[in-house]
């Protein structure tokens, strides 16, 4: 389904949509303020729709970080430290739960659509 460079790219939008949330909900971000009016425009605007997109597809990107060889998996790691400026030995912890978030957040939209239109 998502080949190395796919795979790259959804975890890299998926973990930045999270961490901007964080960032977001954080009185003290990592730039030591609440998150500015221009990031959070850019989180409507770039995050949200970029993270959308695979909304249903955390299982799917869960089995293919499984099914990585250990070649691709560095690849894969080295490209998030770089993207995200994270450590290595807790970057796979962060994809995990942000992938997990993203379930969630797809089962919040399929309860809430499904609230606004109940089947007849």
């Amino acid at each position: 389904m998502f080949g190395i460079e796919k795979l790259k790219e959804v975890t890299t939008d998926v973990v930045k949509f999270i961490m901007k949330i964080g960032e977001a909900r954080d009185a003290e971000g990592p730039k030591g303020k609440k998150i500015s009016f221009a990031e959070a425009v850019g989180l409507g605007i770039f995050a949200v729709p970029k993270a959308m997109n695979y909304v249903n597809d955390g299982e799917a990107i869960r089995q293919e970080l499984k099914d990585l060889s250990s070649e691709e998996r560095a690849e894969w790691l080295e490209h998030l430290c770089v993207e995200l400026d994270l450590e290595n030995d807790k970057i796979e912890n962060v994809v995990e739960k942000s992938l997990i978030a993203l379930n969630a957040i797809g089962d919040a939209v399929e309860a809430g659509l499904e609230a606004r239109n109940p089947e007849e």
